[in-house]
């Protein structure tokens, strides 16, 4: 009987937890196997569910979350290099700076101490890992909060609109968001069919959130298109999502707000098909995926790194331009200085070319002197020529 008794209770307190849980449950499970459990809407379930959101929120309260440090150490790091603390956010109003911007030639133009955010899912965190050291190596700040299996779809799992507004009102010094998402995302939504029109107006506006929010903030969006996986069923749906993607970069672009779209396929799978391996530089076959078919090796991430690293046009620091112009002041005043003195040589030169010339001619050779014009000749009029005075 007490064997019975355990299990019951065993099973009983299962269950209860299952029932307060109810929310983090059916999102864990929506978001891995892409499947609705329940309708978490439900009276019963909202009420069995409050208790955890109220400790959810004493969590929240108390500890930070880890993108909130990641953040904080980055506004840390960014006032360690100015060497002054800035006003906090919510004492100033952030002016949309002119930079950065895509240039006629599709390069992004920005300044040296711009800052970089990633989000996304995990392939934007394989991405994040190298293209990350390299932007830093250039004297670029780099916040990384992407999160693995994440997306736009669910949004209850993990909402990438609330996350980027939040972001952006704590960091409002950020020029730049990197995106990536796309393979936890050509699912169904709750009650919505994958592709159908409701589907595609709801995801469509959830791209629209993530550009109009960078572009209300002045920073530029890239948004990689979702690479071809070696599933195929997989890659007719995000083939779909890239053409909703570049769509909708292309009227950001037409209300003149700043996105580029970056061809992740063009890199990993030029032959418009999906490919283990690849080439470098120098010909030599380097492996571009991960075993799972899906994610990147360190190669193929620093492969689709440089599509955004070769694209950047980076104007000097301040401090550096006005070495730069001074130099360049100096030089030319030195051009004009050395012009002078040559004049200045030269002439002396032919002077005194001509004081020995003159000393050295035979007196026989010295012309008479002229003489005086009469007060008749000095009332009329005169012309110069040769560089002689001639009278007529």
């Amino acid at each position: 009987m007490r064997i019975i008794g355990f299990y019951t209770t065993l099973v009983l307190s299962f269950l209860l937890v299952l029932l307060v849980m109810n929310r983090s449950v059916h999102t864990y499970i929506e978001q891995k196997y892409h499947i609705t459990p329940f309708d978490t809407q439900n009276p019963i379930l909202e009420l069995l569910s409050l208790p955890a959101l109220w400790l959810e929120s004493a969590r929240n309260a108390l500890l930070p979350l880890s993108q909130d440090l990641i953040i904080a150490n980055a506004e840390n790091h960014a006032q360690n290099q100015s060497g002054s603390e800035e006003p906090e956010s919510s004492q100033i109003e952030p002016e949309a700076p002119k930079y950065p911007l895509i240039s006629e030639d599709g390069h992004i133009v920005l300044e040296a101490d711009s800052t970089f955010l990633f989000i996304g899912d995990s392939m934007m965190q394989g991405v994040g890992m190298t293209l990350g050291r390299e932007l830093k190596k250039l004297g670029f700040s780099v916040i990384d909060i992407a999160k693995q299996s994440t997306g736009l779809t669910y949004t209850d799992f993990f909402d990438w609109g609330k996350m980027l507004k939040d972001t952006l009102d704590k960091h409002p010094r950020i020029d730049v968001v990197v995106i990536m998402v796309g393979a936890n995302d050509p699912y169904n939504m709750p009650k919505i069919k994958y592709a159908s029109p409701e589907w595609v107006e709801i995801y469509e506006s959830r791209i629209e959130e993530i550009l109009e929010s960078a572009n209300a903030h002045g920073a530029l969006v890239v948004w990689y298109e979702a690479p071809i996986v070696k599933k195929e069923p997989l890659n007719t749906k995000l083939a779909f999502l890239n053409t909703l993607y570049a769509a909708k970069v292309a009227q950001a672009v037409e209300k003149e707000n700043k996105a580029l779209l970056l061809h992740s396929n063009n890199a990993l799978a030029p032959n418009g098909s999906y490919t283990a391996y690849g080439k470098n530089a120098d010909g030599k076959s380097i492996k571009l995926r991960a075993n799972d078919g899906i994610h990147f090796s360190g190669e193929g991430s620093r492969v689709l790194g440089a599509l955004l690293l070769e694209r950047l046009e980076i104007l000097p620091a301040p401090q550096e331009k006005q070495e730069a112009e001074e130099q360049e002041a100096g030089m030319a005043a030195k051009s004009v200085e050395s012009s002078l003195d040559s004049t200045l040589l030269d002439s002396a030169s032919r002077a005194d070319s001509a004081i020995k010339a003159e000393s050295s001619m035979p007196e026989s050779h010295t012309l008479p002197a002229s003489p005086a014009p009469s007060a008749e000749e000095s009332s009329q009029d005169f012309g110069v020529f040769g560089g002689q005075v001639a009278y007529e």
